[in-house]
């Protein structure tokens, strides 16, 4: 008798699991009903999630190391009735990409002060335009009168230059330029091949010693077509000889 009683409380003790499987059971059958009552439209699904890469994504940071930015798409207008999630997200992405373009005219000035100061030491000319800057060095700085070698002091100017070149990643254009007198040599045909092969040497020595990414580099040869003066004196002559960087803003 005493057996009995205690499997009978046993039962009364775990009498609740049944109405609360009953509970779950009954959730769990509404929510496949609402489920498969409502249109899912995958497209539109896969539209709405592509955003989001762009709207929440990481921490702009400053130079400094810093946070500069930090965007997030606020909770409670996404839970609001009648909330845009597409268009919310394409103004976050438009404050974020607006946001970049005043991060890096910003930074524009600050990089041409640092390459304006570099080309007063050195004795070279900057030129600031719209869309690029150049940086204008003679010819001889560079190399010997109808070489394409870069001479000692060639070299050390390059590694200097690619010290400050270096912390930005603009793309650079290498430029070489002529004058008109003809050359004839086993190695260099014309002034195409001249001014074209010391393009070349300053890039490969700015990639190989510098360090600058060969992905930000292009190299031009000009020949005598890109003149700055007439080619009437000697000392214009001497000022058409040169080697460009452009730098592409």
């Amino acid at each position: 008798m005493k057996r009995r009683n205690n499997s009978e409380s046993l039962r009364d003790v775990n009498a609740w699991m049944v109405t609360f499987s009953d509970l779950l059971t009954l959730l769990l059958t509404f929510f496949v009903l609402l489920l498969s009552m409502s249109t899912m439209d995958n497209k539109k699904i896969k539209e709405i999630f592509s955003f989001f890469p762009g709207a929440v994504g990481p921490l702009e940071m400053g130079s400094s190391g810093e946070i500069e930015r930090i965007y997030v798409l606020p909770p409670k207008s996404l839970a609001a009735e009648g909330t845009g999630l597409i268009k919310l997200a394409e103004e976050v992405r438009g404050r974020i990409a607006a946001d970049a373009g005043e991060m890096r005219k910003r930074k524009g000035p600050k990089f041409y002060s640092r390459l304006n100061q570099f080309a007063s030491e050195e004795g070279l000319e900057v030129t600031l335009r719209p869309d690029q800057i150049n940086l204008r060095m003679q010819g001889s700085l560079l190399f010997d009168s109808g070489s394409a070698r870069l001479s000692p002091e060639g070299e050390d100017l390059i590694m200097r230059l690619c010290s400050v070149l270096d912390r930005d990643g603009h793309k650079l254009s290498v430029e070489g330029h002529a004058d008109d007198r003809p050359i004839h040599t086993g190695l260099y045909p014309s002034n195409w091949e001249l001014s074209l092969a010391r393009a070349v040497k300053v890039v490969r020595y700015m990639v190989e010693r510098g360090g600058i990414n060969p992905k930000r580099l292009s190299a031009v040869g000009y020949g005598s077509t890109r003149p700055l003066f007439p080619n009437d004196t000697k000392e214009h002559r001497f000022l058409n000889r040169r080697v460009e960087i452009v730098i592409k803003r």
